[in-house]
């Protein structure tokens, strides 16, 4: 595991406890590690945390500007399929409005 992963996780664990300001601190590190080490899909990954993160903090231009970037990373890297894209949607979905639960 890269200190670029412990940082994403480390702030999946605290965005998930509710500090959404503090999780986005890690993301950032997480995500600027990966930019320099040139690992578009840890990018990926980093952007699409973030864009949570930035959702639960009331970001919603910045978090939808952070999950497209990383929908376009997962083309361009040709691992985007239909039905990733649409659990990619669902999630962003489900935080935006408070976790809850939409039909599969």
């Amino acid at each position: 595991m890269s200190l670029s992963d412990i940082y994403e996780q480390l702030g999946c664990i605290v965005l998930a406890a509710g500090r959404g300001g503090e999780a986005v601190s890690h993301l950032q590190r997480s995500l600027i590690m990966r930019r320099q080490l040139h690992n578009q899909q840890g990018e990926a990954s980093s952007l699409r945390h973030l864009a949570i993160a930035y959702l639960t903090l009331g970001h919603l231009g910045v978090a939808f500007r952070d999950e497209w970037q990383s929908l376009l990373i997962y083309q361009r890297l040709g691992v985007l399929s239909r039905q990733r894209m649409i659990n990619m949607l669902r999630e962003l979905l489900t935080w935006a409005v408070g976790r809850r639960q939409w039909r599969k």
